[in-house]
């Protein structure tokens, strides 16, 4: 189990990661709705992982196979996606 003061330490180092980022689709540079979206090889869902108490390391790792989206493009993109599987 990972104590609440590891936590802390990952979630707040992702947080600033993410104040770094801008969406690559629309440009918004708002930390606090930007999401990653995984190009390739998704192990993880990398908004859990700090709470699953998954290092830094491994967090990066599965970060480095995303594009920063902000939430509204990522929303679009899982959506166009869905309807290109639909008419296939």
């Amino acid at each position: 189990m990972i104590t609440m003061q590891a936590y802390q330490k990952v979630k707040n180092k992702l947080l600033e990661y993410k104040k770094n980022l801008s969406c690559v689709n629309c440009g918004l540079e708002d930390h606090r709705v930007i999401e990653f979206h995984h190009l390739k090889d998704k192990k993880y869902t990398v908004s859990r992982m700090p709470a699953k108490g998954y290092c830094w390391k491994t967090i990066k790792e599965e970060i480095d196979k995303c594009i920063p989206l902000c939430c509204n493009c990522h929303r679009i993109l899982h959506f166009e996606e869905s309807i290109s599987l639909k008419t296939e």
